[in-house]
């Protein structure tokens, strides 16, 4: 299972049932987990979660607004201060002010981290060209559309090999034992009874790789047209509906539950998460519900909205299912 921790799930401020924006991602048979931004009071979310500071490798921000940033301070001394990080590098990933903003977070409150920091800032300009691989996945960053420069990721697995079908080898006559480490590496054995058997004839096809993007703050849904094909699940932004946005004066640089949900349905998505949800909800009754409905006009894939603390995973195959952890009974 990859697992989607959601730490925060409101935008600008945070409500008294959801922080500002953070989501932890952790992938198959790793420890070590990612952060994709981090708003304020987003250390205090990690102590409500199954997630360790000791343990984040890599922190994603998709653009440099506060309430997906204002967190980084408090996450980075208290990895040092836990005394927990040990050797292990965290790295900082993001647009342009990234490394200005965490260096004079270093160096005005004389931060002294007792593990290696690496700031990998990119630009509007050379983000085609980025990429990066970790556990098992490829990361590239997808330019959105926003008052300041932002981003979405895009998450690749790297190719993984068909399963082999011992019940299928067994019915052949070929008995368990180290002969199905070699059938597995589709090499061509030679039997006691004298048959040669390929691994091939016994390893099904390999899965498709899974794919996933994370958003940031958007206004053109457009933006991840192409950066959608082939993906099997999409978190992005639903700050308002239409009829928040019609009754707002100016331009309002996020996207409503329909822009984002027709891209979606555009590219065959199959499963489609909403966030980053406005305040302005808190004083009208049931304003999530027409998220939902919104969204439902023209999205017929498994719709989610997310909430503080509920982990959402996907499976092998693709399959987005909704985990409650135990932690979260009381609240």
């Amino acid at each position: 299972m990859i697992e989607f921790h959601f730490l925060g799930t409101a935008a600008g401020v945070p409500t008294p049932k959801r922080n500002v924006t953070a989501l932890g991602i952790r992938f198959p048979q790793q420890r070590n987990w990612v952060l994709i931004d981090c708003g304020e009071g987003t250390q205090h979310q990690l102590m409500q979660s199954e997630l360790t500071l000791s343990r984040l490798n890599t922190i994603f921000l998709t653009h440099l607004h506060g309430d997906h940033c204002y967190g980084l301070p408090g996450i980075l001394a208290s990895r040092s201060l836990q005394g927990s990080g040990g050797e292990q590098t965290l790295t900082v990933i993001g647009p342009p002010g990234t490394k200005r903003l965490v260096e004079t977070i270093i160096e005005l409150t004389e931060l002294n981290l007792s593990y290696p920091l690496q700031l990998i800032e990119f630009s509007t300009e050379n983000w085609q060209r980025q990429h990066w691989d970790f556990s098992g996945f490829s990361v590239k960053p997808v330019e959105l559309s926003h008052s300041i420069p932002s981003f979405a990721y895009r998450f690749t697995e790297a190719p993984r090999p068909g399963r082999f079908d011992v019940a299928k080898a067994k019915a052949d006559g070929i008995p368990p034992g180290p002969i199905y480490q070699q059938l597995q590496q589709g090499k061509t054995v030679t039997l006691d009874d004298g048959r040669q058997v390929s691994g091939n004839h016994y390893i099904a096809a390999p899965p498709k790789p899974r794919q996933f993007v994370i958003g940031g703050d958007n206004d053109k849904p457009e933006c991840l047209k192409t950066s959608l094909i082939d993906c099997d699940l999409l978190v992005h932004e639903a700050t308002m509906t239409e009829e928040m946005r019609a009754a707002i004066q100016g331009h309002v640089s996020h996207s409503t539950a329909s822009g984002i949900a027709q891209i979606a349905e555009k590219a065959r998505l199959p499963n489609l998460v909403l966030t980053h949800f406005s305040a302005r909800f808190m004083d009208q009754p049931h304003a999530l519900q027409r998220v939902v409905d919104e969204a439902r006009q023209y999205f017929s894939g498994q719709l989610f909205l997310a909430n503080d603390f509920v982990q959402l995973h996907l499976d092998r195959e693709g399959k987005l299912t909704q985990h409650l952890p135990s932690y979260t009974a009381h609240k």
